[in-house]
Protein backbone atom coordinates (compact mmCIF):
# COMPACT_ATOMS: atom_id res chain seq x y z
CA UNK A 1 0.00 0.00 0.00
CA UNK A 2 2.02 3.06 -1.21
CA UNK A 3 0.59 6.12 0.38
CA UNK A 4 0.93 9.94 -0.21
CA UNK A 5 0.16 12.30 2.25
CA UNK A 6 -0.97 15.21 1.71
CA UNK A 7 -0.62 18.37 4.32
CA UNK A 8 -1.59 21.83 3.56
CA UNK A 9 -0.27 24.55 5.50
CA UNK A 10 -1.02 27.52 6.85
CA UNK A 11 0.34 29.71 9.95
CA UNK A 12 0.71 26.09 12.13
CA UNK A 13 4.25 26.60 13.27
CA UNK A 14 2.76 25.74 16.99
CA UNK A 15 1.47 21.75 15.50
CA UNK A 16 2.92 21.43 11.94
CA UNK A 17 6.09 19.38 13.69
CA UNK A 18 4.20 17.38 15.67
CA UNK A 19 1.40 16.42 12.60
CA UNK A 20 4.42 15.64 10.23
CA UNK A 21 6.30 13.22 13.05
CA UNK A 22 3.19 11.35 13.37
CA UNK A 23 3.01 10.43 9.71
CA UNK A 24 7.11 9.39 9.38
CA UNK A 25 6.78 7.58 12.16
CA UNK A 26 4.48 5.01 11.44
CA UNK A 27 4.33 1.63 12.06
CA UNK A 28 3.81 0.88 8.14
CA UNK A 29 6.00 4.06 6.34
CA UNK A 30 4.20 6.37 3.79
CA UNK A 31 5.62 6.61 0.32
CA UNK A 32 5.68 10.54 0.55
CA UNK A 33 4.69 13.31 2.65
CA UNK A 34 3.83 16.38 0.83
CA UNK A 35 3.61 19.53 2.72
CA UNK A 36 1.72 22.43 0.62
CA UNK A 37 2.46 25.73 2.35
CA UNK A 38 -0.76 27.96 1.43
CA UNK A 39 1.31 31.78 2.15
CA UNK A 40 2.32 30.84 5.78
CA UNK A 41 3.94 34.01 7.41
CA UNK A 42 4.57 32.34 10.71
CA UNK A 43 7.60 29.70 11.19
CA UNK A 44 5.85 27.53 9.44
CA UNK A 45 8.66 26.56 6.77
CA UNK A 46 11.01 26.48 9.44
CA UNK A 47 9.75 23.76 11.16
CA UNK A 48 9.13 21.93 7.95
CA UNK A 49 12.75 22.21 6.84
CA UNK A 50 14.03 21.49 9.92
CA UNK A 51 12.91 17.75 9.76
CA UNK A 52 15.43 16.29 7.41
CA UNK A 53 13.89 12.69 5.95
CA UNK A 54 13.95 11.98 2.35
CA UNK A 55 10.26 11.30 2.22
CA UNK A 56 8.89 14.72 2.98
CA UNK A 57 8.47 17.26 0.48
CA UNK A 58 7.92 21.26 0.43
CA UNK A 59 6.16 23.54 -1.85
CA UNK A 60 5.38 26.65 -1.36
CA UNK A 61 2.17 28.94 -2.98
CA UNK A 62 0.67 32.33 -2.41
CA UNK A 63 -2.41 31.82 -0.46
CA UNK A 64 -5.12 29.96 -2.00
CA UNK A 65 -6.95 28.18 0.83
CA UNK A 66 -6.54 24.94 1.79
CA UNK A 67 -8.68 23.26 -1.23
CA UNK A 68 -6.27 24.61 -3.69
CA UNK A 69 -3.64 23.59 -1.55
CA UNK A 70 -4.93 20.20 -1.03
CA UNK A 71 -4.95 20.12 -5.31
CA UNK A 72 -1.66 20.77 -5.40
CA UNK A 73 -0.51 17.76 -3.87
CA UNK A 74 -2.94 15.95 -5.85
CA UNK A 75 -1.16 17.07 -8.85
CA UNK A 76 2.15 15.57 -7.74
CA UNK A 77 1.23 12.73 -5.08
CA UNK A 78 2.57 9.35 -6.56
CA UNK A 79 1.22 6.90 -4.31
CA UNK A 80 -1.16 4.36 -4.84
CA UNK A 81 -3.70 5.96 -2.18
CA UNK A 82 -4.06 9.24 -0.75
CA UNK A 83 -4.02 10.06 2.74
CA UNK A 84 -4.89 13.73 3.95
CA UNK A 85 -3.77 15.37 7.33
CA UNK A 86 -4.66 19.06 8.54
CA UNK A 87 -1.97 20.79 9.88
CA UNK A 88 -3.23 20.54 13.44
CA UNK A 89 -4.46 17.24 14.01
CA UNK A 90 -1.77 13.87 14.13
CA UNK A 91 -1.80 9.56 13.46
CA UNK A 92 -1.34 7.28 16.09
CA UNK A 93 1.55 4.89 14.69
CA UNK A 94 -1.00 2.18 13.61
CA UNK A 95 -2.90 4.29 11.33
CA UNK A 96 -1.73 3.23 8.05
CA UNK A 97 -1.34 -0.55 9.25
CA UNK A 98 -4.82 -0.34 10.27
CA UNK A 99 -5.61 1.37 6.42
CA UNK A 100 -3.81 -1.40 4.94
CA UNK A 101 -5.25 -4.32 6.88
CA UNK A 102 -9.00 -3.21 5.92
CA UNK A 103 -7.91 -3.03 1.86
CA UNK A 104 -6.17 -6.48 2.39
CA UNK A 105 -9.73 -7.91 3.71
CA UNK A 106 -11.34 -5.97 0.93
CA UNK A 107 -10.00 -4.97 -2.06
CA UNK A 108 -12.98 -3.45 -3.16
CA UNK A 109 -12.48 -0.35 -0.82
CA UNK A 110 -11.77 2.78 -2.63
CA UNK A 111 -12.45 5.25 0.28
CA UNK A 112 -11.54 4.27 3.29
CA UNK A 113 -11.99 6.73 7.00
CA UNK A 114 -10.63 5.94 10.45
CA UNK A 115 -12.20 6.47 13.71
CA UNK A 116 -10.94 9.27 15.68
CA UNK A 117 -10.25 11.06 18.77
CA UNK A 118 -10.63 14.28 19.79
CA UNK A 119 -7.76 16.35 21.86
CA UNK A 120 -9.06 19.49 23.51
CA UNK A 121 -7.11 22.39 24.84
CA UNK A 122 -7.42 20.97 28.43
CA UNK A 123 -5.44 18.04 27.21
CA UNK A 124 -8.84 15.81 27.15
CA UNK A 125 -8.80 12.95 24.84
CA UNK A 126 -12.82 12.19 23.69
CA UNK A 127 -14.11 10.41 21.68
CA UNK A 128 -14.89 12.02 18.12
CA UNK A 129 -17.89 9.65 16.70
CA UNK A 130 -21.04 8.16 18.42
CA UNK A 131 -22.34 6.10 14.93
CA UNK A 132 -22.05 2.15 14.60
CA UNK A 133 -19.54 0.86 12.41
CA UNK A 134 -21.70 -0.60 9.55
CA UNK A 135 -22.73 3.17 9.14
CA UNK A 136 -19.81 4.52 8.67
CA UNK A 137 -19.00 2.52 5.86
CA UNK A 138 -22.29 2.93 4.09
CA UNK A 139 -22.22 5.45 1.52
CA UNK A 140 -26.14 6.93 1.97
CA UNK A 141 -25.32 7.32 5.66
CA UNK A 142 -22.59 9.53 5.11
CA UNK A 143 -24.26 11.56 2.16
CA UNK A 144 -26.86 12.09 5.21
CA UNK A 145 -24.72 14.17 7.56
CA UNK A 146 -21.44 15.41 8.22
CA UNK A 147 -19.43 12.26 9.49
CA UNK A 148 -16.18 12.58 7.62
CA UNK A 149 -13.24 14.27 8.90
CA UNK A 150 -10.43 14.98 6.32
CA UNK A 151 -7.58 13.75 8.45
CA UNK A 152 -9.70 10.56 8.68
CA UNK A 153 -9.85 10.08 5.28
CA UNK A 154 -8.07 7.21 2.50
CA UNK A 155 -8.65 7.73 -1.06
CA UNK A 156 -7.49 5.34 -3.81
CA UNK A 157 -5.88 7.12 -6.21
CA UNK A 158 -7.55 5.01 -9.07
CA UNK A 159 -11.08 6.83 -8.16
CA UNK A 160 -9.37 10.05 -7.88
CA UNK A 161 -8.49 10.00 -11.67
CA UNK A 162 -11.37 8.34 -12.59
CA UNK A 163 -14.02 10.54 -11.41
CA UNK A 164 -11.07 13.76 -11.67
CA UNK A 165 -11.99 14.62 -8.20
CA UNK A 166 -10.63 18.43 -6.85
CA UNK A 167 -11.49 20.34 -4.36
CA UNK A 168 -13.16 23.53 -5.24
CA UNK A 169 -11.26 26.54 -4.66
CA UNK A 170 -14.19 28.94 -4.49
CA UNK A 171 -15.63 28.44 -0.73
CA UNK A 172 -13.85 28.76 2.46
CA UNK A 173 -16.08 25.64 4.11
CA UNK A 174 -17.52 22.24 3.17
CA UNK A 175 -14.58 22.03 -0.01
CA UNK A 176 -13.55 19.00 1.94
CA UNK A 177 -17.39 17.06 1.47
CA UNK A 178 -17.37 18.79 -1.71
CA UNK A 179 -14.51 15.88 -2.79
CA UNK A 180 -15.70 13.50 -0.04
CA UNK A 181 -19.45 12.78 -1.14
CA UNK A 182 -18.68 12.93 -5.19
CA UNK A 183 -15.79 10.20 -4.05
CA UNK A 184 -18.04 8.30 -1.51
CA UNK A 185 -20.96 7.86 -4.17
CA UNK A 186 -18.91 6.09 -6.74
CA UNK A 187 -16.56 3.97 -4.91
CA UNK A 188 -16.77 0.28 -5.36
CA UNK A 189 -16.50 -0.14 -1.78
CA UNK A 190 -16.30 2.10 1.84
CA UNK A 191 -14.29 1.27 4.39
CA UNK A 192 -14.19 2.21 8.24
CA UNK A 193 -11.49 1.16 10.42
CA UNK A 194 -12.65 1.03 14.52
CA UNK A 195 -9.04 1.50 15.76
CA UNK A 196 -9.14 5.27 16.63
CA UNK A 197 -5.59 6.17 15.73
CA UNK A 198 -6.55 9.75 14.28
CA UNK A 199 -6.62 12.72 16.94
CA UNK A 200 -8.84 15.32 15.77
CA UNK A 201 -7.60 18.38 17.31
CA UNK A 202 -10.10 21.16 18.48
CA UNK A 203 -9.14 24.86 17.99
CA UNK A 204 -11.19 27.67 19.00
CA UNK A 205 -10.07 29.37 15.63
CA UNK A 206 -10.31 26.57 13.35
CA UNK A 207 -12.92 27.66 9.92
CA UNK A 208 -16.08 25.70 11.75
CA UNK A 209 -15.99 27.85 14.58
CA UNK A 210 -14.63 31.19 13.26
CA UNK A 211 -17.04 31.91 10.79
CA UNK A 212 -20.76 32.54 11.25
CA UNK A 213 -23.39 30.10 11.33
CA UNK A 214 -25.29 31.49 8.88
CA UNK A 215 -22.14 31.47 6.32
CA UNK A 216 -21.73 28.22 7.44
CA UNK A 217 -25.01 27.07 6.62
CA UNK A 218 -25.41 28.58 2.65
CA UNK A 219 -21.40 27.04 2.12
CA UNK A 220 -23.47 23.39 2.85
CA UNK A 221 -26.62 24.00 0.96
CA UNK A 222 -24.44 25.20 -2.29
CA UNK A 223 -22.47 22.42 -1.92
CA UNK A 224 -25.26 19.47 -1.60
CA UNK A 225 -26.69 21.29 -4.37
CA UNK A 226 -23.46 21.07 -6.87
CA UNK A 227 -22.74 17.24 -5.81
CA UNK A 228 -26.29 16.21 -5.99
CA UNK A 229 -26.51 17.72 -9.85
CA UNK A 230 -22.65 15.93 -10.26
CA UNK A 231 -24.50 12.82 -9.28
CA UNK A 232 -27.74 13.20 -11.60
CA UNK A 233 -25.22 13.68 -14.56
CA UNK A 234 -23.01 10.85 -14.03
CA UNK A 235 -26.57 8.36 -13.16
CA UNK A 236 -25.63 7.84 -9.08
CA UNK A 237 -27.49 5.08 -7.68
CA UNK A 238 -31.20 6.24 -5.92
CA UNK A 239 -30.68 5.37 -2.78
CA UNK A 240 -27.00 8.25 -3.17
CA UNK A 241 -29.25 11.13 -4.43
CA UNK A 242 -31.94 9.80 -2.30
CA UNK A 243 -29.91 10.54 0.74
CA UNK A 244 -28.67 13.86 -1.10
CA UNK A 245 -32.06 15.12 -1.27
CA UNK A 246 -33.18 14.98 2.16
CA UNK A 247 -29.92 16.21 3.84
CA UNK A 248 -30.52 19.44 1.43
CA UNK A 249 -34.05 19.57 2.54
CA UNK A 250 -32.63 19.42 6.21
CA UNK A 251 -29.76 22.24 5.35
CA UNK A 252 -32.27 24.38 3.88
CA UNK A 253 -34.48 24.02 6.36
CA UNK A 254 -32.22 24.98 9.27
CA UNK A 255 -30.78 27.62 6.96
CA UNK A 256 -34.46 29.22 6.36
CA UNK A 257 -35.67 28.57 10.78
CA UNK A 258 -31.96 30.41 11.16
CA UNK A 259 -33.34 33.88 9.30
CA UNK A 260 -36.84 33.35 10.97
CA UNK A 261 -35.57 33.26 14.50
CA UNK A 262 -32.84 36.20 13.41
CA UNK A 263 -35.95 38.44 12.06
CA UNK A 264 -34.69 38.55 8.31
CA UNK A 265 -37.93 37.88 6.53
CA UNK A 266 -36.41 39.73 3.48
CA UNK A 267 -34.10 36.56 3.54
CA UNK A 268 -36.50 34.24 3.80
CA UNK A 269 -38.40 35.38 0.94
CA UNK A 270 -35.09 35.84 -1.35
CA UNK A 271 -33.66 32.23 -0.26
CA UNK A 272 -37.39 30.64 -0.73
CA UNK A 273 -37.68 32.42 -4.17
CA UNK A 274 -33.95 30.73 -5.03
CA UNK A 275 -34.86 27.39 -3.44
CA UNK A 276 -38.04 27.33 -6.00
CA UNK A 277 -36.27 28.31 -8.52
CA UNK A 278 -33.53 25.13 -8.07
CA UNK A 279 -35.59 22.51 -6.19
CA UNK A 280 -39.34 23.12 -7.82
CA UNK A 281 -42.21 24.23 -5.53
CA UNK A 282 -42.77 20.71 -3.39
CA UNK A 283 -39.93 20.35 -2.42
CA UNK A 284 -39.19 23.92 -1.51
CA UNK A 285 -42.55 24.49 -0.30
CA UNK A 286 -41.46 21.73 2.26
CA UNK A 287 -38.62 22.92 3.75
CA UNK A 288 -39.77 26.21 4.24
CA UNK A 289 -43.19 24.67 5.99
CA UNK A 290 -40.50 23.17 8.02
CA UNK A 291 -38.99 26.06 8.86
CA UNK A 292 -42.09 27.95 9.72
CA UNK A 293 -43.09 24.87 12.38
CA UNK A 294 -40.23 24.95 14.02
CA UNK A 295 -40.18 28.61 14.43
CA UNK A 296 -43.76 28.67 15.75
CA UNK A 297 -42.86 25.56 18.08
CA UNK A 298 -40.42 24.24 20.82
CA UNK A 299 -37.29 22.87 19.42
CA UNK A 300 -37.17 19.55 17.91
CA UNK A 301 -34.99 16.18 19.52
CA UNK A 302 -33.51 13.96 16.67
CA UNK A 303 -32.83 15.17 13.38
CA UNK A 304 -29.98 14.62 10.90
CA UNK A 305 -26.47 13.62 11.68
CA UNK A 306 -24.23 16.78 11.84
Amino acid sequence: MKVSVIVPLYNREATIGQALRSVLEQSVPPSEVIVVDDGSVDGSANVVRAIADPRLRYLYQANAGAGAARNRGLEVAQGDWVALLDSDDWWLPTRIASAAAAVVADDRIEFLQANRLHAHADGRLAPGLSALPEQLADASWLLSGFAIKTSAVMIRRDLIERLQLRFPTDQKTCEDYHLFWRAVMFARGVGYTRDADVIIRVLPDSLSRANSAAYLQKDNIKTLIEVRQWGRQRSAAATSLRALDEHLHWQLREYLLMMLKGGDFAEVVRYARAAVREEGGARATRSLLSALKGWASPPRTGGPVS
